[in-house]
């Protein structure tokens, strides 16, 4: 784990090395607060979407900090440009994992 200086760019390995720092460093480290838990979604496949409003099922809202109205309710299956982030669902689909139906057999 590496340290960095409150409202700076400064990396330290250790947090003692970091406040000591007063030169450059005024204020000292302090680490961010971070989820206890982080979470995994799976947004299901295109056949097959898990997840179709990403405002509804609680990613883009405005208490998740997002203020752009365009993106709320934006299905990421939907092959539309979620912003400036591009084609979501190609992003969501691997073609090393997608399999032709017509093979099954």
């Amino acid at each position: 784990m590496g340290y960095a200086s409150k409202n700076k760019h400064g990396g330290y390995v250790d947090e003692t090395s970091c406040d000591l720092n007063v030169i450059c460093d005024f204020g000292g480290c302090t680490l961010d607060s971070m989820a206890t838990t982080t979470g995994f979604v799976s947004a299901g496949e295109p056949a097959m979407p898990l997840v179709n409003d990403l405002t509804a099922q609680g990613f883009i809202t405005a208490a998740n900090g997002w203020t752009e109205q365009a993106l709320m309710g934006f299905d990421p299956w939907s092959g539309d440009k979620l912003g400036g982030a591009g084609d979501v669902a190609h992003d969501l689909t691997d073609s090393a994992f997608v399999i032709d139906p017509a093979g099954c057999k």
